[in-house]
């Protein structure tokens, strides 16, 4: 998970079926202050020298495309790709402000940024809201320094006082019912005990998986079933706070030998489930023995053993094919069949499908 939760909260959203309609209010509302931005080529007093109609022109054209690009785009971006379009907007937002050529109007302007900083406050942290707010408030500073060059210091402290109103208050007041309701979404992705995702968790994270793949050649990823061997005898002779304690020391021992993109669940009492994304061929051979090893390692006073079933898939944008989760459930399926035969073959074993 990323540090500021992007990628659970989006995950929230499109599970509750409002993906595309704030898409498309984001998208909307950089499409709206671009477009009012150019009107003022029409007004009097506006820019008034060829490179400033330019640069504002370039400038929310730019702003367009991103702006539209939201509206157009089948699914989210990245949590990179979020940030970048927030600090180009950060930075158009207050290039705008200059080039119109009226401070007072650049200061009522500046009330755009209430939106930016509320998506932030909404997706992000506090830190990249904390910057977007600095950049806005040095922006401001110096429209307030030319009104009060050209006389109207009163109005624009008063434009100054809404402004701040606007963009901080409002911004940080949602920044904290964020953080709640993403704690909240966070926790019901996670098995309590072990912290590794649960089946919804799973399925979550995999859909987003797919969507970071899109843009890469190769879109493979192995597909793990794990169920412990003689867990029930574990549990009958150790008690169960002993079997709480293994499947806890099982769930990190997996963590620490596949890559921080793999996603690991706990998806029923003793099983487990793994997605790899995009392994190396050597990968692809010694994952399976790697997890088996590392399980036997993580209590080797109790004997835990496992075993593994595996497959590899490649995966194709979940648009022309079938759902993610209809892929996630086909894949974890023979996995599961594979493990199943590890099992009757004796256990503490890898088998493929």
């Amino acid at each position: 998970m990323a540090p500021d939760g992007y990628d659970a909260v989006v995950a929230s959203i499109k599970s509750s079926g409002m993906g595309a309609l704030v898409r498309g209010c984001v998208g909307m509302s950089v499409v709206l202050v671009a477009i009012g931005a150019m009107l003022l080529l029409a007004v009097d007093g506006g820019p008034d020298t060829t490179i400033a109609r330019a640069v504002l022109v370039a400038d929310n054209v730019i702003a367009l495309i991103i702006g539209i690009s939201w509206l157009i785009a089948p699914s989210w971006p990245s949590r990179r790709g979020s940030l970048i379009r927030v600090y180009a907007m950060c930075m158009l937002y207050g290039l705008s402000l200059f080039v119109i050529g009226m401070p007072l109007v650049g200061l009522v302007g500046s009330c755009a940024y209430a939106a930016l900083a509320a998506y932030v406050s909404l997706f992000h942290s506090v830190r990249h809201l904390a910057v977007i707010l600095v950049v806005a408030g040095v922006f401001i500073s110096v429209l307030y320094a030319l009104v009060v060059v050209d006389h109207h210091a009163m109005l624009g402290l008063f434009i100054c006082m809404i402004a701040a109103v606007t963009i901080v208050t409002v911004p940080f007041g949602q920044q904290v019912a964020v953080l709640v309701l993403r704690d909240d979404a966070a926790e019901s992705d996670h098995d309590p005990l072990t912290r590794a995702l649960n089946r919804r968790g799973l399925e979550r994270r995999f859909d987003l998986l797919i969507r970071d793949l899109s843009t890469e050649v190769e879109r493979r990823a192995i597909f793990i079933a794990i169920d412990l061997d003689n867990f029930k005898r574990i549990n009958d002779t150790f008690g169960h706070g002993t079997g709480d304690r293994i499947l806890c020391d099982v769930v990190r021992a997996i963590g620490d030998v596949v890559s921080p993109r793999a996603l690991v669940a706990r998806t029923g009492g003793e099983e487990f489930a793994v997605v790899c994304p995009q392994p190396s061929l050597t990968r692809v051979e010694q994952i399976g023995d790697l997890i088996r090893q590392a399980i036997a390692q993580s209590s080797p006073q109790y004997d835990v053993r496992a075993s593994v079933g595996l497959c590899l898939v490649t995966l194709w944008p979940t648009s022309t094919v079938s759902s993610s989760a209809d892929v996630l459930c086909a894949a974890l399926s023979s996995s599961d069949a594979a493990m199943y035969r590890a099992k009757r073959a004796g256990g503490d074993r890898v088998e493929w499908t």
